[in-house]
Order: structure tokens, then C-alpha cells, then sequence
């Protein structure tokens, strides 16, 4: 587990992840999971989608850099037009690490 923040403020560098198909259902019948981690809060948000891709991302929340892994639904035009909109740096974590 990380132990120091290399953050400044909230909404610096945000970790996204995405899983699923889960074995169970959500409330909603959704398979599929996003979690989100403000590194400096270390806050959470996880939401729940219907499908293993990333869609309908909000706006206007000044979020500075995003980090993921190398996983296809990081890498497509919906994610990379928000990127840009946003004003948001993103980077890919290294190969097999947290």
C-alpha cells in the first residue's frame, strides 16, 4: 500500500480501474465496476456500468491527470475525447503493478 501522497491537492491524479464481468448482478443489473481513487483524499468512487466500457464521463471537475492501466477500455476514442475536452494528462501505470 502506498504510504506518502504525491499529490497537492484533490482531483490532482485520479486512479481509475475497471472489472468485471462479476459473477452477481448489481442492483441495477449491471456486471461491471469502475473505481475511481483521488490520490490525495484517497477518497473513492466506484459505479457501477452495464457494459466493460467507459462512457458518460462527467465534466467540468478540473480533474488534472487520470492513471489506469493498459486495458482496452482506457484506449478508445469516448475516453481519449473526454481527455482532451477535459484538459485531463493521461498516463498507463506500469505492467504489473498496483
Amino acid at each position: 500500500m502506498k504510504t506518502c501522497v504525491s499529490t497537492s491537492k484533490p482531483l490532482q491524479l485520479l486512479h481509475m480501474d475497471l472489472f468485471g464481468p462479476t459473477t452477481y448482478e448489481s442492483i441495477g443489473g449491471n456486471l461491471y465496476c469502475l473505481v475511481i481513487v483521488d490520490d490525495f483524499t484517497r477518497y473513492t468512487w466506484t459505479l457501477f456500468l452495464d457494459s466493460g466500457q467507459v462512457q458518460d464521463l462527467p465534466s467540468g471537475l478540473n480533474i488534472v491527470k487520470v492513471r489506469s492501466d493498459n486495458d482496452s477500455e482506457f484506449k478508445n476514442y469516448k475516453v481519449d475525447e473526454w481527455y482532451d475536452e477535459e484538459g485531463i494528462k493521461h498516463e498507463f501505470s506500469t505492467t504489473y503493478t498496483p
